[in-house]
């Protein structure tokens, strides 16, 4: 990694949970076949978002990223973008968050 790069261009401050449905693998001889798929959550930084995949890594140094995943975005059952701060917009806060009240987070309506 490039120390020498000066500021971050990953947005560590885009986060998303992601509720989706994954493919399962066999193998070996079996009489009793059920074909069924996993409900799975993850969470993420965005790395990269197209219109047929989300790419979340888990994380983010500077123009790099490691421990990622790219989901089908037909494979997504819910998705939520979570808003964290970034140390310019927490000194402009006029007021301390309180406990408990949400910053602006929302619901990704997801196509099916």
């Amino acid at each position: 990694m490039d120390t020498e790069k000066k500021g971050r261009t990953l947005d560590a401050t885009r986060v998303t949970l992601v509720h989706w449905k994954d493919a399962v693998a066999d193998v070996g001889w079996d009489d009793n076949i059920k074909s069924e798929l996993h409900d799975c959550t993850s969470i993420g930084f965005i790395i990269d978002e197209t219109k047929d995949a989300l790419t979340l890594a888990n994380t983010v140094s500077q123009d790099q990223s490691n421990c990622r995943i790219n989901i089908p975005k037909k494979w997504i059952l819910k998705r939520k973008d979570i808003k964290l701060e970034n140390k310019q917009q927490k000194r402009k806060r006029s007021k301390p968050t309180t406990m408990g009240k949400r910053l602006d987070n929302r619901e990704v309506q997801v196509n099916q």
